[in-house]
């Protein structure tokens, strides 16, 4: 069985820089009402995302946090896509913004890591080329921004890239096992029973192998590694990184 951990912290907000996503464009939350088929939920993911960026002027930027109806979410959906040149199966989810990740940098004393999003995470260059020295999988490379504070107008800057975390792990296995009902047709809300899990492990047949990878819901807000990646970027080596084994994760969510 392959063991897993979790990446559990990064020191967001200690790091002598700030993160934020330039948002040129973004998706609205949803009601799920008013097209047949509708499953009458309201929600939204309310995280941020690394796209292309998008072309000014071509698509209309929502007040983050605003749902509105399926049939609304829907066609801004589908306009965003032909905007950006999207293929029609890129999930524009409810709540999500696009735009370039930007850090305005106030110290050249940075952390090796920071989070932006549940997406991924900010590493330092010395990171970044541990990660492809050791051939680690299960990521994309974004470009991030950097610009200056006030007081480093002379001094030179970090260079910093985001790790987009794509490998895929499937559906947890779980006890007691996740229920899990079917998706809504419309928005694609799945709802899952509420309980509390003693044992979290992977399904290798449903694990695409990856180093780094992330469940599907309700463990989705996660990022987790293989002992492969634990054995390549050691806690010794790199400030920011902290990590905990699923056992230490459930108990630590069961007292949420």
């Amino acid at each position: 069985m392959t063991k897993i951990y979790r990446i559990t912290r990064a020191f967001r907000g200690k790091m002598p820089s700030s993160t934020y996503i330039e948002r040129e464009l973004g998706m609205p939350g949803i009601k799920c009402e008013g097209l047949a088929g509708c499953c009458g939920a309201t929600w939204s993911d309310a995280v941020a995302r690394i796209a292309t960026e998008p072309p000014p002027g071509t698509c209309n930027a929502y007040e983050f946090g605003a749902c509105v109806p399926a049939e609304v979410f829907l066609k801004q959906a589908e306009k965003t896509r032909r905007a950006l040149n999207l293929p029609r199966d890129y999930e524009l989810r409810p709540g999500l913004n696009l735009g370039r990740l930007h850090i305005k940098c106030s110290s050249m004393k940075t952390l090796a890591m920071e989070w932006p999003a549940l997406f991924g995470f900010i590493v330092r260059e010395d990171l970044l080329d541990a990660i492809r020295r050791h051939g680690l999988s299960g990521f994309e490379e974004s470009e991030v921004i950097v610009k200056r504070a006030a007081n480093m107008l002379l001094k030179p800057i970090p260079k910093f890239t985001e790790i987009l975390v794509t490998g895929k792990g499937g559906w947890a296995v779980t006890d007691p096992p996740l229920i899990i009902k079917p998706a809504c047709p419309v928005c694609g809300w799945v709802e899952m029973e509420e309980t509390a899990y003693s044992t979290l492990s992977l399904d290798e047949s449903q694990w695409d192998g990856s180093d780094i990878f992330r469940f599907n819901h309700p463990f989705d807000g996660y990022i987790f590694v293989t002992q492969r990646w634990m054995d390549a970027i050691p806690e010794s080596k790199f400030d920011g990184f902290r990590y905990e084994t699923t056992d230490e994760m459930l108990l630590a969510r069961s007292k949420v």
